[in-house]
């Protein structure tokens, strides 16, 4: 089972009898047919799903929620003596099996496209079990596994219909931009996204705390993430798009150290070695230095990727006071990194 995107953080509360309810984090359990959603679902929420060895055994979606166990719950409630203690929930969701071609309707696709959207988080789940008797799908048998493959073709699925939503949402955006001239950048952001993903590539985005949406692409010396961390610091700092903020001639030795020095497959450079090559820049150009100064700035923004991040790049974004969600895809066709 891969990570869930959307890594929101709920805190359990206390609840007052003036009455203040909590919703509940919503998670779509998703997955190819027969690889145990609704066992997953059974498991967490003591709620039966049908579990059965048919593909589309789920239809309609099956809903459970469930307490967010908190010891510390209790600890207030003997200080404030509340009129009663109402935990946070989590609500999962088992969603029916996704198979290829979902966005063009195969399957139950327009029906899964449509439970999933009304989700918060994605919990992806991959089959790594070898049975006979359990179906896969068309044309394999049960004793085939390849876990890498499945969360491929479903990230894949859920790429093209994001990609369909956006070619539609294109036309009504031209038409709005014409009449307010302040929609334009939302929507040359959307045309470069969507040229960019039916390329194959990887992006990233962020939102900032005045709504603006700037985005960033992998290249050759940066990763997504790093390069949308420029893109917002240049934003924020007034700095001019064109400006060059890191000479190549800094980040390339930082690249030669990784990979022939330290043996590190990707030379692209991750959030903090970027931040101490700009630091080390900052030394002797002002705009290098502005940007530094802009970092505190980004507490409070909004930032997704069409991958899940390293370790590092997560870690970055956190404590620069980043909220990052991601898609379920891992940027190498491998479950880690």
């Amino acid at each position: 089972m891969t990570g869930a995107v959307g890594r929101t953080r709920r805190t359990a509360s206390l609840v007052y009898k003036t009455g203040w309810y909590l919703v509940a984090l919503s998670i779509g359990i998703v997955g190819l047919p027969n690889v145990g959603k609704s066992t997953l679902f059974t498991a967490l929420t003591k709620k039966g799903g049908l579990a059965a060895n048919y593909p589309f055994a789920t239809i309609d979606p099956n809903v459970g929620i469930v307490d967010v166990p908190d010891d510390r719950l209790q600890a207030l409630a003997d200080i404030v003596h509340p009129g009663r203690i109402v935990p946070a929930t989590v609500e999962f969701v088992d969603i029916a099996g996704l198979v290829k071609g979902a966005n063009e309707g195969e399957g139950l696709g327009n029906q899964f496209l449509a439970n999933i959207r009304e989700t918060d988080a994605i919990c992806e789940v991959v089959r790594y079990f070898k049975d006979p008797n359990v179906m896969r799908e068309v044309g394999r048998t049960g004793e085939f596994v390849d876990p890498a493959a499945d969360a491929d073709t479903i990230m894949t699925e859920l790429i093209l219909a994001d990609i369909q939503t956006l070619e539609k949402q294109i036309p009504k955006l031209e038409k709005e931009a014409r009449r307010d001239k302040e929609l334009a950048p939302k929507l040359e952001v959307a045309k470069r996204l969507v040229a960019w993903l039916n390329e194959g590539n990887r992006a990233a985005a962020m939102e900032m705390t005045d709504g603006k949406i700037l985005t960033g692409k992998t290249s050759e010396l940066l990763g997504c993430s790093s390069a949308l961390l420029l893109n917002a610091l240049k934003y924020l700092g007034n700095i001019p798009d064109e400006v060059q903020l890191i000479s190549p001639s800094v980040i390339e030795p930082v690249q030669n150290l990784k990979v022939n020095v330290l043996g590190n497959k990707n030379p692209r450079l991750h959030i903090d070695e970027l931040l101490v090559a700009l630091s080390i820049c900052a030394v002797t150009d002002a705009n290098a230095k502005k940007a530094v100064r802009q970092l505190q700035k980004l507490r409070g923004c909004e930032a997704h990727t069409t991958v899940i991040l390293s370790e590092a790049d997560e870690d970055s974004f956190r404590r620069l006071g980043v909220r990052l969600t991601s898609e379920p895809k891992y940027e190498k066709k491998k479950l880690l990194h």
